[in-house]
């Protein structure tokens, strides 16, 4: 991940209506990403902590 390379940390955050209503969200494989946040309120709590 370019990112992770250039020594950035990484973050997810889920977004139910991605790909349309009704469709399977993206896999997040465990170690993917290093904060995987349900929304941006919960990514801003993650990151304050």
């Amino acid at each position: 991940m370019p990112a992770r390379d250039a020594g950035l940390a990484t973050a997810y955050v889920v977004r139910p209506l991605e790909r349309g209503p009704g469709r399977d969200l993206p896999r997040v494989r465990d170690g993917e990403f290093d904060v995987v946040a349900s929304d941006f309120d919960d990514l801003a709590d993650q990151l304050d902590g």
